[in-house]
């Protein structure tokens, strides 16, 4: 994963994105609170790969990350244009990608489709996947 995004090759390939339905209030504000409790908790939620102008690519812990969560409102829309934007969105959303130097590996993306309900877009980059998942064998181990 990591050579293709060095080699500028990366693709769609490595990214993940679930699209959850919420029904009922939402309150955005607490929602983004909690999602950069998540990654003040969690450092690998704050990791970034440095690789340019170095031999050796290294993974960075940050001490401070906060990410800002993306808010649309398409409760103006009727229900097929709704439909028909967030697919579009969960398109433009892959075709955006990660930068593994900059970007959190992790994003949410709220669009609020009516008074009460919403479409929650999640993405991550697998490399965040994996990372996870060597960390749960090395505690089992």
């Amino acid at each position: 994963m990591l050579f293709h995004a060095m080699n500028g090759t990366s693709s769609s390939v490595y990214f993940e994105q679930i699209l959850f339905h919420l029904e009922g209030q939402l309150d955005i504000e607490i929602l983004q609170e909690s999602f950069n409790i998540l990654l003040e908790r969690y450092e690998i939620l704050r990791t970034a790969i440095v690789y340019d102008k170095i031999d050796k690519p290294k993974q960075v812990v940050l001490a401070k990350r906060v990410s800002d969560i993306l808010f649309k409102d398409i409760s103006d829309l009727d229900k097929k244009d709704r439909v028909d934007y967030i697919e579009e969105f969960k398109k433009d959303d892959i075709k955006r990608g990660f930068d593994l130097t900059k970007d959190t590996l992790i994003r949410m993306s709220v669009i609020k489709k009516d008074a009460n309900s919403y479409g929650l877009v999640l993405s991550f980059h697998l490399l965040q996947t994996s990372q996870v998942l060597q960390l749960e064998q090395w505690y089992l181990h």
